[in-house]
């Protein structure tokens, strides 16, 4: 489109942007915007005054992809002389004084756009004697030598003290117009109109007023998606793109913004892969704010499925599950843009952006105590893993619910909640202060708390609960502390032995500590420190019975000693805390007069 109109309603006027040798709707809008503030500058605080040789002698060039043609300064002086006498209906005989003032700027595109490096941009502004305003032209030179003029004109009375540019620039968007209004030929509704975000400034204007229609709803069918853009027909009959500033103050978000940027394989903890099925990245934008979500197939399924129980609506196909595994690369590209093309589609449903089910997937609503009642069936309390290091000590524990078969396997036979637990050791004068010792696939390890939680997360677990240890009155906490990291310091590094002996043995057969599995681990552990009797074999302990009321706690109460009901732990960082805001890109503003 060759001609853009920006209106700002808090001043009262409007600017038509026209180019005869760029469509103008190709442009950057914050290299549009950037366009405007120059122009409000230059007619509020006058222009600086360059050499003519080195102002004029390529403003009535209209070539984009040549240089300007070489003319000598008189001829170039004579011309815009002349022009400026046309545009005020003068003869060419009268004398007149024009000076040609210039205001410079310099844009930066980031490469998001065709037109990639630095935008040198000059403002050339004819003015007669009286000082009427007859010809601004802004005149763009770029790093492969290829220019564009654009020439500002302003349909109203500019009042130039109302606003600020600069203040302009900081505070205030652009809001396009999208639609062609309601023509017959468009599926886009009536006055539909977009902020432009300032993440969204290095995109090309005519790439976001891209339209889309909103899917009509149908009973028999539900919501029918129905995709739009504008065509050659489109632009010839509304030739003319309407932006609006707005205040940022008032630009409220109304939609996400989703899309798939990449796919990778999920590695377990011995960074090995863990499964065929990839990690989908998905970058979401709300308003200013952008952040990324990691979420597998299966989440995409819950989300569906979700949704469905939530609204009770038709929703669009969802990509189907295979039975067997497909590991080939064009298989998961395929899946990662049916995934992309769903989210597309759903995420302009009406009221879809309010469901629990949406806000959760794409990590603005944490629902980890709405999800563990409805796996468990038992309401506990529930703690934020950013707060765990302020409330765990030594000799607590921690169980944890797998998502692996294995763990699947063992939780039937022994008909426990619980498949694999841990016990916390305080390490002084170490920057994680806090360790889990567990016996694992690698061995007996002691690890920083808060990293391997969240590594167990969400992949691999389902659910993590934390009991906090209440010793006796007879005995010290600091003694306790010195002990568990003495036996951790005994035990670290042996290996992972579970065999059928240590299974039907029920004398202690591993007085040497040398090798054990999870919850082997964790009732040498309180047996070391006192807790347990000592001639009670630990291999005799499985996961479950650490759980409320287990044989563990049985244990425990002979010596006045107990363990604390089970409270979850939220490991949901909410993605939503980690946005990037888009920051106001300063004005690199630049000189001269002579």
């Amino acid at each position: 489109m060759q001609s853009v109109l920006i209106q700002m309603n808090d001043a009262g006027w409007n600017l038509r942007l026209e180019s005869s040798n760029c469509k103008v709707a190709c442009l950057p809008v914050g290299l549009l915007k950037k366009i405007v503030v120059l122009y409000l500058r230059g007619r509020q605080n006058g222009a600086k005054v360059l050499k003519k040789e080195n102002a004029t002698r390529n403003v009535l060039n209209s070539s984009l992809s040549a240089s300007p043609p070489k003319e000598s300064e008189a001829n170039v002086s004579d011309n815009i002389a002349k022009d400026n006498q046309q545009l005020l209906g003068e003869a060419p005989n009268q004398q007149k004084k024009t000076e040609i003032n210039i205001l410079q700027d310099t844009y930066v595109i980031n490469g998001t756009t065709d037109l990639e490096g630095d935008a040198e941009i000059k403002l050339f502004m004819v003015e007669t004697q009286n000082g009427i305003s007859a010809l601004n032209i802004i005149h763009m030179q770029f790093r492969d030598n290829t220019w564009i003029d654009i020439i500002v004109n302003s349909e109203y009375e500019l009042d130039i003290n109302a606003q600020n540019p600069l203040l302009i620039e900081k505070n205030y968007l652009f809001q396009l117009q999208l639609c062609c209004e309601d023509q017959a030929y468009c599926t886009c509704p009536d006055k539909l109109k977009k902020i432009i975000w300032r993440r969204e400034e290095n995109v090309c204007l005519n790439e976001i007023a891209l339209k889309r229609k909103p899917p009509p709803y149908r009973p028999e069918l539900g919501y029918v998606m129905v995709d739009h853009t504008c065509n050659s027909k489109c632009e010839e009959l509304v030739p003319i793109l309407y932006l609006q500033l707005i205040p940022i103050a008032s630009a409220v978000p109304d939609e996400f913004e989703l899309s798939i940027l990449s796919s990778k394989k999920v590695k377990d903890l011995s960074d090995a892969v863990y499964t065929v099925n990839p990690m989908y990245y998905i970058e979401v934008c709300y308003g200013e704010l952008k952040w990324q979500a990691r979420r597998r197939y299966n989440d995409f399924a819950r989300l569906h499925y979700g949704l469905y129980s939530e609204m009770k609506i038709v929703l669009p196909t969802f990509p189907p599950k295979t039975w067997l595994r497909n590991v080939d690369e064009d298989f998961v590209q395929d899946r990662k843009v049916a995934l992309n093309d769903y989210l597309q589609r759903i995420v302009s449903m009406p009221d879809v952006i309010e469901s629990v089910s949406f806000l959760s997937f794409v990590g603005a609503l944490s629902t980890t105590w709405f999800e563990h009642n409805r796996l468990s069936g038992v309401a506990r309390d529930t703690i934020h893993i950013r707060i765990l290091n302020h409330v765990v000590d030594a000799g607590d524990i921690i169980l944890f619910r797998s998502k692996n078969a294995v763990s699947s396997v063992q939780r039937t036979i022994t008909g426990a909640e619980w498949d694999h637990v841990g016990m916390i050791i305080e390490v002084p004068n170490s920057r994680q202060r806090y360790q889990i010792l567990e016996a694992t696939g690698d061995g007996v390890t002691l690890y920083p708390l808060i990293p391997r939680l969240l590594a167990y997360f969400p992949c691999f677990t389902s659910y993590m609960a934390l009991r906090k240890l209440r010793i006796p009155p007879t005995m010290e906490r600091f003694e306790l502390r010195d002990r568990l990291l003495e036996f951790s310091q005994r035990v670290e590094g042996k290996p992972y032995i579970m065999t059928i002996g240590k299974l039907v043995n029920q004398e202690e057969s591993n007085a040497k500590l040398s090798g054990f599995f999870c919850s082997e681990l964790i009732a040498a552990a309180l047996k070391y420190v006192g807790l347990m009797h000592t001639d009670l074999a630990s291999s005799c302990f499985w996961p479950g019975c650490f759980s409320t009321g287990g044989q563990v706690d049985k244990e425990l109460n002979y010596r006045g000693a107990y363990y604390e009901p089970e409270t979850i732990i939220d490991c949901r960082v909410l993605e939503v805390s980690m946005t990037n805001r888009s920051r106001f890109r300063g004005t690199i503003f630049t000189s001269t007069k002579n």
